[in-house]
């Protein structure tokens, strides 16, 4: 219990706003399986089931239907308590399950309840009320099963693993309310409990089975043992006590400072997917080796750009709602299942050709920044290339996927917020494009590099992954990203001050969203990783 409430404390408010959708999504869900079957698509006769004796023996007690109306909120608390996504697709499968399988025996076994045998009574209250509401909304058909039952006997396993010592206890004992609370407020037959039970039951176990807690994510072969050199970061020059640096510092415009910090940022979320891909079940000591020297060196190119930045007059800035968000989806990340592991290798290529083939060269040859330094790390990531790639051809032999469904990965929730915030990449691009002030055809031949490390590095994620079809996409999204963002350069003049208002709104809203406190959280982590 308390466990739980301390991770409701800890997490950001996007994380409880995902949870909320879903709950919401679940809902809308559940309301259209049962009004299908109130439908009654097939014209089939309604089944006449006669009360038995200990459907007569139990009596109707109207106040009962409070706790009977239990099981939405029950819900929402269930979707608020879940830990992590791997817990989160088990409850979401569990709730489809059961509301399709309910919905299938509506249409097929048409029941209905003889209410008229049980009137409402006479009186005014709140009680009285909502049993008459009820009625009003639910007429008595979709008996058989109880949706009702099959719900809570789906949630309660959900429930009871975030409730402490007796978590069990309080979770089957408000469930076994329900059950009984759909016979003493007349809307079931007893024996359409245990087949709501079985049903819950059912789906509960259909959905460990079917995301079990260490999904087959075999080997294809070892890695091979290389271990990166870890980059040699030189110290931002010091100015000469005779040159004036202070105009040219001032001159610095703030979105630059934003890249420049943002390619830090960059560097933290590299370092967090190669770190998550090399702890996938069965890696080896070598593989684990290679994931923390990518984790150092990303980190120490992190270091020395914050530094150049704090150099230009600028104190550190907080990563802005691009990698916000990926720094974000490393909590979601989950290096055994195979939409993730190929979201992981896809976006860890997209970032690095970004990163260093793109962005560092481009403020290297910023005149306002430190002309020592940049350059210098630009340099040497360029040196780098070969090592650095032989270390990702290691990790991404050893979580090869060899093959990933379209429906796995449609339906990765990584992936389809990917797909969604591509809108947003492409005006951060922009607005940070318009931060160089150049010639237009420089600024341009930037993004046809940045589309030509993109292809590039498209192809060898396919050979590296082993994956023909991810990375290719996911980095052709990335590539019209870039695409988009080369429309309206012809109008960058007067783009320039609504990209800062945009930057400015964007990146707090991000900092709202995922918390303060998300960026020095992944960077102790990966220090701790390293």
């Amino acid at each position: 219990m308390i466990n739980a409430i301390l991770d409701l404390r800890r997490r950001s408010p996007i994380g409880h706003l995902k949870r909320v959708g879903a709950w919401f999504v679940g809902m809308v869900f559940i309301v259209f399986c049962y009004g299908l079957g109130k439908l009654n698509p097939l014209a089939l006769p309604t089944l006449a089931v006669p009360l038995t004796e200990l459907d007569r023996a139990i009596p109707f007690i109207p106040w009962t239907v409070w706790p009977y109306g239990t099981v939405t909120v029950t819900a929402f608390i269930a979707w608020l308590l879940v830990p992590d996504r791997r817990a989160a697709a088990r409850f979401a499968v569990a709730i489809a399950a059961c509301s399709v399988v309910c919905c299938l025996f509506f249409i097929a076994v048409p029941t209905a309840y003889p209410r008229h045998l049980y009137p409402t009574p006479i009186g005014v209250s709140a009680t009285l009320t909502e049993i008459a509401e009820l009625r009003d909304a639910d007429s008595p058909t979709n008996c058989f099963p109880s949706l009702h039952v099959a719900l809570a006997w789906a949630i309660a396993p959900t429930l009871m693993l975030r409730l402490g010592r007796f978590g069990p206890l309080i979770a089957w004992a408000w469930a076994s309310v329900v059950a009984a609370c759909t016979l003493t407020t007349k809307q079931h037959f007893v024996v359409d409990l245990p087949t709501g039970m079985a049903i819950g039951s059912g789906a509960r176990w259909l959905a460990v089975r079917w995301l079990p807690d260490h999904a087959a994510v075999a080997l294809r072969r070892a890695a091979p043992t290389v271990q990166p050199t870890r980059i040699a970061v030189a110290a931002p020059a010091t100015p000469d006590a005779d040159v004036n640096t202070g105009p040219a510092l001032a001159a610095v415009d703030p979105l630059v400072v934003a890249a420049l910090h943002e390619l830090a940022w960059a560097q933290v979320t590299i370092a967090g997917l190669f770190g998550r891909l090399a702890t996938i079940d069965g890696a080896g000591a070598d593989v684990r080796r290679l994931g923390a020297a990518m984790v150092q060196q990303r980190l120490d190119l992190a270091d020395a750009l914050i530094e150049v930045g704090t150099a230009a007059g600028r104190a550190q800035r907080r990563p802005g709602v691009i990698t916000t968000r990926l720094l974000s989806e490393l909590d979601t990340i989950d290096p055994r299942t195979r939409g993730d592991v190929a979201y992981a290798a896809a976006m860890g290529l997209t970032l690095r050709a970004v990163c260093d083939d793109v962005a560092l060269p481009w403020l290297a040859t910023h005149p306002a920044l430190d002309a020592t330094t940049l350059p210098a790390l630009s340099a040497q990531v360029q040196v780098q290339r070969a090592t650095v790639e032989r270390a990702e051809e290691g990790i991404f032999r050893a979580c090869a996927t060899g093959g990933l469904s379209l429906f796995a990965g449609i339906t990765n929730p990584s992936v389809v917020r990917l797909f969604w915030q591509l809108p947003t990449i492409a005006l951060s691009v922009f607005a940070l494009a318009t931060a160089r002030r150049g010639e237009h055809g420089r600024l341009a031949l930037t993004l046809r590099t940045l589309q030509t490390r993109l292809r590039q590095a498209a192809h060898a994620g396919s050979a590296q992954t082993g994956v023909v079809t991810w990375p290719r996409l996911y980095l052709s999204a990335a590539r019209l990203s870039v695409r988009l963002a080369a429309i309206p350069l012809a109008f960058r003049a007067g783009f320039a001050a609504p990209m800062r208002i945009f930057v400015a709104i964007t990146d707090g809203t991000a900092g709202w969203l995922h918390g303060d406190q998300l960026p020095a959280r992944r960077r102790a982590e990966l220090d701790v990783a390293a």
